[in-house]
């Protein structure tokens, strides 16, 4: 009996140790994550202790204003930790070295239990103590190796390091490509642009300004029946972003050839995103070249409950009203929208088109070339010029 006994005390010990020793690897781990945050980052660091459910936690243990342990209800749940960067958006760089000392820590606290262990300086039963500190912090390390298992806190997936840091490395090599394309993009090089965004859509990247870029470089390269062939492709498989869909109406819009197809492509662009302000001011514009003045002051006032400080809303808007014969109220548009923004060049255009009305064409001229300056792409600006420079 007393055998039994004295095995079911040392049983329960050793349990409550290895116990103990889990737990404080757990929590040297998300500390190193934590503590890294805190230094590299102006964000509130959550460590999460164990998985969470349903919102119940035991402990809330606030370390620093920006730093606060969590602990899951139930202390059988404490073999795993995580973390999270709340209230400051942080640079895919800065998570990289977060998620990274995780590991490190551990992969430390390893090498100095394995040290105890291995020299002469410390008794037999420290050197036994540390054994499970060395395996369990080691484990840690190894969470390097990407694993697909994820676990929830709050309902929030999570990964391993690993493979939180695989999907950090993939948005940072897009984002970098990203930067490429847009250099390319203002240099005019439409074609190599369109190779480093098609490698990244062969890599299975989705990210929204992909899309953003690859049909307006078709576009400049006059390449018609790519841009009409690459959005067949891109609809059949992929699930494009509504910035997509808002690009594609943008481009039939600009060959006004099917402005019905623009309309189109606008409005699946605002199924998807019913707030995409700049696809609603497209497809309010589309409405009043086809002389649908009404609808289009109906959208461009959703825009402006969107953004009341929308300068392009305004002064379109006003040159919607003054198509509908309200010449006063557009021009108080207008003006509003020079009031809001100073460069805006389609309030310019349509101030000139007031004045064109007015009959003072010097103005309208000179509202036209401002216009032209900054923007030479303004619709029909150079027709209006032409037309105002004949009347004088």
């Amino acid at each position: 009996m007393e055998i039994l006994l004295s095995t079911s005390i040392l049983f329960t010990t050793i349990s409550i140790y290895l116990f103990l020793a889990r737990l404080f690897t757990i929590i040297i781990h998300v500390l190193g994550h934590g503590i890294t945050a805190l230094l590299t980052t102006k964000s509130t660091v959550l460590l999460y202790i164990g998985e969470i459910r349903d919102g119940y936690c035991l402990v809330k243990m606030p370390l620093h204003p920006r730093l606060k342990v969590y602990f899951t209800y139930f202390p059988l749940y404490w073999f795993r930790g995580s973390y999270f960067l709340a209230d400051t958006p942080v640079d895919t760089r800065r998570r990289i070295i977060v998620a990274l000392f995780g590991p490190i820590t551990s992969l430390l606290l390893a090498i100095t239990a394995g040290y105890i262990m291995m020299t002469n300086s410390y008794f037999i039963l420290i050197k036994i103590a540390f054994g499970p500190i060395f395996f369990f912090s080691f484990m840690d390390f190894l969470s390097l190796i990407p694993r697909k298992k994820k676990y929830y806190v709050f309902d929030t997936p999570f990964y391993n390091d690993g493979a939180t840091l695989q999907q950090l490395f993939k948005s940072k090599s897009v984002k970098d490509a990203i930067q490429h394309v847009k250099q390319l993009y203002s240099q005019q090089e439409y074609t190599q642009a369109i190779s480093v965004l098609q490698q990244l859509l062969d890599k299975g990247s989705r990210d929204d300004i992909i899309y953003q870029y690859l049909i307006p470089c078709y576009v400049y390269l006059n390449d018609t029946a790519t841009v009409l062939k690459t959005t067949k492709i891109i609809e059949e498989q992929y699930e494009p972003p509504a910035e997509y869909y808002n690009s594609i109406g943008l481009y039939h819009a600009s060959i006004m050839e099917s402005p019905e197809e623009a309309l189109h492509y606008f409005e699946k662009a605002i199924e998807l995103q019913p707030d995409h302000i700049t696809a609603i001011c497209n497809k309010a514009f589309i409405f009043i070249c086809l002389g649908q003045n009404e609808p289009a002051i109906e959208l461009f006032n959703q825009v402006l409950a969107l953004n009341p400080t929308s300068a392009y809303a305004y002064s379109n808007r006003g040159w919607a009203k003054m198509k509908s014969g309200d010449m006063n109220d557009g021009l108080k548009d207008i003006q509003t929208a020079l009031d809001l923004d100073q460069k805006e060049a389609y309030a310019y255009r349509n101030m000139g088109i007031y004045h064109l009305e007015m009959n003072n064409h010097q103005q309208a001229l000179k509202n036209f070339e401002q216009a032209y300056a900054l923007d030479p792409n303004v619709y029909q600006i150079k027709t209006l010029i032409e037309k105002a420079q004949k009347v004088l």
